[in-house]
């Protein structure tokens, strides 16, 4: 009997050995886990303060190259080697007559004009970028360039804009009558869609939402949101930008019938005004005066406006059949149009759809 004890003992004394060695494996196992965890946090940390000043660092490299770019433009479709070897005197000239503009001496003042970088390739025009030497050239040319419409020189169609970075010109922007996201499967799949469509500035129009409910916008990619309330069955207007977009606010106006939201600030170090409009369905006298006066506050060289005018552009073209007649209210925003120079980008880019 006593010698079952000793054996049995003895068997406990190896099993109680090796749990205390399983005991030390583990404690050892969960500090090497503990000092990971520990080091995968310090790495988080760091790699989230790296993506900071990444961020930071791209910011202000965007707007330098949009600072330098103030006084650009950029011509396209210009056959090469018309400018010949003297690119700055041919331009200077060039300008003016093209688009009918009265100069001093009958030139502008260029500082520099070059083809875009790369070597010249068959059937293929490379682009011209001039630098102007007074910003105040570069609007007039631009103003000419819209009362002009198309120019064509030597049988060539020529396009003139301004030299915008690769962000700026790049920028997808969707204008949406949404005729009411009460429903939140309604509000999501709009939110999906552009998303997938990977809009970065959304206008959307008969929200028929509150403020409360217009602020709930602001999830997923919608970084910030901006829009005017009116109730839950009518108007109603918002304005969403995308969380990645370097975007400061500088000024907002917001209608208080939820016809539209205007604000301005600085995208890609450039000062911006943009614009969502949902005008009445029956001509009011007093909205567009309204509007103008509204935009008046703002100043900037870039104006964005998107929405639903609840007009046609052109009776001619909008309407089937074609209407030789203008409506008043066609013909209020016309005096929008003329005010900001503005024009319509969907009939520029299908003048005859």
């Amino acid at each position: 009997m006593e010698q079952k004890f000793t054996e049995l003992h003895s068997t406990l004394d190896k099993l109680s050995s090796r749990v205390e060695d399983n005991v030390k494996r583990i404690t050892e196992a969960e500090n090497r886990i503990s000092d990971g965890e520990d080091r995968t946090t310090t790495l988080e940390n760091k790699l989230t303060e790296l993506e900071q000043r990444v961020k930071i660092l791209t910011d202000r490299a965007e707007d330098s190259e949009n600072r330098s770019r103030r006084d650009n433009i950029r011509i396209l479709g210009l056959k090469e080697g018309t400018e010949g070897n003297q690119a700055v005197r041919f331009f200077g000239s060039w300008l003016p007559e093209v688009l009918g503009l009265e100069t001093k001496r009958g030139s502008i003042k260029i500082d520099r004009a070059h083809r875009a970088l790369g070597p010249p390739k068959k059937n293929y025009n490379r682009p011209v970028i001039i630098k102007l030497h007074n910003f105040s050239d570069k609007q007039q040319i631009l103003a000419a360039v819209r009362k002009k419409g198309e120019i064509i020189y030597q049988g060539d169609k020529i396009n003139i804009r301004q030299d915008l970075s690769t962000q700026m010109s790049d920028l997808k922007v969707v204008s949406l009558n949404v005729k009411g996201i009460n429903h939140v499967i309604k509000r999501q799949k709009i939110l999906s869609f552009l998303k997938k469509e990977r809009c970065q500035i959304a206008f959307l129009q008969e929200t028929h939402l509150s403020d409360l409910e217009h602020i709930k916008l602001r999830r997923s990619w919608v970084g910030q949101v901006f829009y005017s309330s009116y109730n839950s069955k009518s108007r109603g207007v918002a304005i969403l930008l995308h969380r990645s977009l370097p975007f400061t606010l500088d000024k907002t106006i917001s209608d208080k019938e939820g016809r539209y939201v205007l604000l301005s600030g600085y995208l890609y170090g450039e000062h911006v005004v943009f614009g969502c409009i949902y005008a009445p369905t029956i001509y009011e006298a007093s909205f567009i005066p309204q509007l103008i006066s509204d935009l008046a506050t703002f100043s900037s060289p870039y104006l964005l406006l998107g929405g639903d005018f609840n007009c046609t552009s052109d009776p001619n073209i909008d309407v089937s059949p074609p209407q030789s007649t203008r409506s008043k209210k066609k013909r209020t925003e016309v005096t929008l149009v003329t005010e900001y120079d503005l024009y319509d980008v969907w009939r520029v880019l299908h003048p005859l759809d």
